[in-house]
Parts: C-alpha cells; sequence; structure tokens
C-alpha cells in the first residue's frame, strides 16, 4: 500500500472544508487569514492557497481586499445545487449504459443500498447524510471519469453545507434510493431518470432544509 503525505497546504484545505460544511463558520461570515495561520501554526502561504481552492469549490466567495467569505445560502443556490446534482447524475447513469456498465451499477447500487439499510442508531445525522451520498456516487465513480467526480463531490459538499438532514429525509431518501435501485434491475433508464428527478427535487424542497 502507497502512503500518501498530505502537504500542508492540503492539510489545511482539509480543517477549512470541513469547519465550513458542518457550519462551524457560519454562511456568510469572513475569514481572517492572519487568525487562521496562528490558530492552525502555519504561514499565511497555505491558508491563501487553501482558500483559493476553496473559492474554485464555490464554497467561498472573494470579497473587498482579498478578503474570503463563506457562501451566502439563499434559495437561488440551493435550487442551482439541486439542479447540477439531478444534471450530472442522470448523465453520469446515461454512461453507465451507454458503457454497458449496468450489470455492474446494479451491483455497486445494492451494496451501497445495504449499508445505508443497516442499523445506525450510533451514527450522527451528518455521518449519515455521507452515507446517503455513497449511493449517488457509486453511479458517478462508474464513469471513470474524473471531472464528473470533481463536480459531484463539490456539489456534495455545497448540499452539506446548505441542508440540516432530518431523520425523516434520512428514510425518504433509502425509499428513494431503493426506487433507483429497482429503475437500474429493470433495466429502463427512462424510470431510472424519474427515479433520480424525484430523490434529487423533491427530497432536498425548502421545507426540508430547517
Amino acid at each position: 500500500m502507497m502512503i500518501v503525505k498530505k502537504s500542508i497546504k492540503e492539510q489545511v484545505y482539509d480543517e477549512i472544508r470541513s469547519r465550513i460544511i458542518t457550519r462551524e463558520y457560519a454562511p456568510g461570515s469572513v475569514l481572517n487569514i492572519t487568525k487562521l495561520s496562528e490558530e492552525l501554526g502555519v504561514s499565511n502561504s497555505p491558508i491563501r492557497e487553501a482558500l483559493a481552492m476553496l473559492a474554485k469549490e464555490d464554497l467561498l466567495t472573494i470579497v473587498a481586499n482579498s478578503k474570503y467569505k463563506v457562501v451566502e445560502l439563499d434559495e437561488h443556490l440551493l435550487q442551482q445545487v439541486d439542479a447540477a446534482l439531478v444534471a450530472l447524475l442522470i448523465g453520469s447513469a446515461r454512461l453507465c449504459f451507454k458503457m454497458d456498465k449496468v450489470d455492474e451499477l446494479e451491483a455497486n447500487l445494492e451494496k451501497a443500498y445495504g449499508r445505508q439499510c443497516d442499523d445506525h442508531e450510533t451514527t450522527s445525522l451528518k455521518d449519515r447524510y455521507w452515507l446517503a451520498m455513497d449511493f449517488d456516487k457509486e453511479i458517478v465513480l462508474l464513469t471513470e471519469n474524473d471531472l464528473i467526480m470533481k463536480d459531484f463531490e463539490n456539489l456534495a459538499n455545497l448540499l452539506y453545507f446548505s441542508t440540516s438532514l432530518t431523520d425523516k429525509a434520512y428514510e425518504n431518501s433509502i425509499t428513494e434510493h431503493k426506487a433507483i435501485l429497482d429503475a437500474v434491475k429493470k433495466r429502463d433508464f427512462m424510470k431510472v431518470t424519474e427515479a433520480l428527478e424525484e430523490h434529487l427535487i423533491k427530497h432536498f424542497l425548502p421545507e426540508e432544509r430547517v
């Protein structure tokens, strides 16, 4: 097994990203580079590089005087995230059908669905969110397209940041994933499309984001 050491910039990026998507840094708050440098015990350079990376992922915006602000949550952004995820996952599913990977897709989704259905009483809702997203991620992984995968991960971060998951929403996601899996088993791409739309538009309606 190859052990990959992370650079200081990558470690700083991981830490700040985690604080943003878990809302330790509130939406709209401005990040102070000097304060972050002192807090994390690193120079300003890796802080600036990490913040620039996060800005490219739309988790931060650049404001006056080169300051970075955590993205504001508004309905327009939330609708864009939903729509982008629908388009990306439907496109990825289409590629799986075109590339004759439906058998593999079925097997991978079956495993992901099984993991989601396991008893997770000791798992936090936030951790269960990633478990639910792993099901959707399987569709993207099979495309073997790094650019699509990067877009998915960025959107998943934004969705995590913008959604406060509830027990009801998590249970709904299990039901919706079952519908997607059933459609894949029937090799019915139109049904897969409908199930993905139902999952990613209906499931994340504004009332679910409490």
